[in-house]
């Protein structure tokens, strides 16, 4: 129940053994309200059920550091910022570094966690688990370890179950600079941030040894930007959902110094309403290049192509399904293979956001080519009825490139009525009374939630 107001604690645990901070206050106004250092494995820094609030920085730390089931709030700049990269730790190494934060809340903040690493003799960790951060005005989490130049050897990285809602960044960004041996991403949601949901960039030209990364079972839904964008190679893309983000649902590209011909995968992915690809593959332009394989993905009523790949690919691209796309269903090596569908597959309810399959969906594990996506049949078949037809009002349409918005003209007479939009997947997005007593109605792009995506509309 300890209070600490204004000025910052500085803390260390190096050489005494864990130090455990329990139900904690931290409040400002102050420009950081915790400096603290974590000694080994055996000396960690524990913050335990802690509040900090009104900073322009929550906490700054280094070494071994603990968080669980804190609360973090209107901290301007970066919330937890765990950084290892002074100059004196480069070729001599600063001993063990980890940062594990679990079951924490972070609101309001620039950044919730900055995670920054230089090269260490001992490897590093990253473990983050079931934190929620919400209405960051920044990237909400950033890691970026090591560089190419002084390579860190192997590490552990571990991020489930988070959740990032709104922010005016990017949502997830992970940035590697050397070999890795393990980085798992998986059960995560990042939604309505205005840049790309996952940013993922790693650097393995130097690399001596495979390292391998997985993310799985994550979904990027209603964000500006791409829903995952993967600049690097070497990682397995599977089981994961792009729905309604601004950009390409998917987009997997070896980084600008990814030399080491690690092998890709994109695998029962589900890309659905996005305002670029459904899913799109870059890599080298000849046979003999990167390795990557494009299996079982459903991509849907996209604003680009269905799945999009290298004019030639050393791989395999095989039963996918690209329906109702506004370009081709696939394009790029392959485009016309034959063990691709172009149907419908069934959606339980996709205006609802309901992404799994109805029972005997062509994409369902009865189909002809077993399950394809990230979702399997999850509801009964419907059979839709067509609805009886009302009256109608006739009206004009005059779009206004110049104002950007659309003028609806109703009859000088006659009755009162109601226009609705609908975006692609048949939900109303706004709405408005419609007649000769309401005149012109000019639309400017909002929607019921704020101003709607770029892309299609009736």
């Amino acid at each position: 129940g300890l209070r600490f107001h204004g000025a910052p604690l500085q803390v260390s645990s190096d050489g005494t053994g864990p130090v455990i901070l329990d139900d904690c206050t931290f409040d400002g106004p102050a420009d950081t309200l915790v400096v603290a250092h974590g000694g080994g494995d055996q000396d960690q820094l524990v913050f335990e059920n802690c509040r900090f609030t009104d900073a322009l920085n929550g906490i700054v730390c280094s070494g071994v550091v603990y968080f669980g089931s804190c609360v973090v709030q209107d901290i301007a700049g970066i919330a937890i910022w765990s950084e290892n990269n002074s100059p004196g730790c480069i070729g001599s190494g600063p001993g063990r570094t980890a940062l594990d934060v679990s079951s924490s809340r972070f609101e309001r903040c620039g950044s919730a966690i900055r995670w920054l690493v230089c090269p260490a003799t001992v490897a590093p960790a990253l473990e983050l688990h079931a934190d929620t951060v919400l209405a960051s005005t920044g990237d909400a989490i950033t890691a970026s370890l090591g560089s190419p130049t002084y390579p860190s050897g192997s590490g552990h990285y571990t991020l489930t179950d988070l959740l990032v809602d709104g922010g005016q960044g990017h949502g997830i960004v992970l940035h590697f600079g050397d070999q890795l041996s393990h980085l798992r991403l998986a059960h995560s949601r990042v939604a309505h941030v205005a840049g790309d949901g996952f940013h993922f960039l790693a650097d393995t030209s130097l690399s001596g040894t495979p390292w391998t990364s997985r993310i799985w079972d994550c979904q990027s839904d209603h964000n500006g930007g791409a829903g995952f964008r993967l600049d690097a190679e070497g990682i397995s893309t599977v089981g994961n959902v792009a729905w309604a983000n601004g950009g390409d649902g998917i987009v997997l590209e070896p980084g600008p110094y990814s030399r080491s011909q690690l092998p890709d995968s994109v695998v029962a992915n589900t890309s659905v309403l996005n305002g670029g690809d459904g899913v799109r593959v870059l890599g080298e332009s000849s046979p003999g290049g990167i390795e990557q394989t494009v299996q079982r993905n459903l991509a849907v009523l996209n604003a680009g192509h269905g799945i999009q790949l290298p004019s030639e690919l050393t791989g395999s691209f095989a039963y996918n399904d690209a329906w109702g796309n506004y370009q081709a269903p696939y394009a790029g090596a392959w485009a016309s293979a034959d063990s691709n569908l172009t149907v419908d597959p069934w959606f339980c309810d996709l205006g609802a956001g309901d992404l799994g399959l109805q029972q005997g969906s062509p994409c369902g594990a009865s189909g002809p080519d077993g399950l394809i996506g990230a979702r399997p049949e999850s509801c009964p078949r419907v059979t839709a009825v067509a609805p009886t037809a009302g009256p109608g009002i006739a009206f004009s349409v005059r779009p206004s490139i110049a104002r950007g918005s659309v003028e609806f003209v109703p009859p000088a007479t006659g009755a009162e009525g109601r226009l609705e939009l609908f975006d692609l997947s048949g939900r109303i997005v706004w709405h408005s009374p419609l007649g000769p007593r309401t005149g012109v109605v000019r639309w400017r792009g909002q929607g019921e939630w704020g101003r709607v995506l770029p892309g299609f509309y009736w």
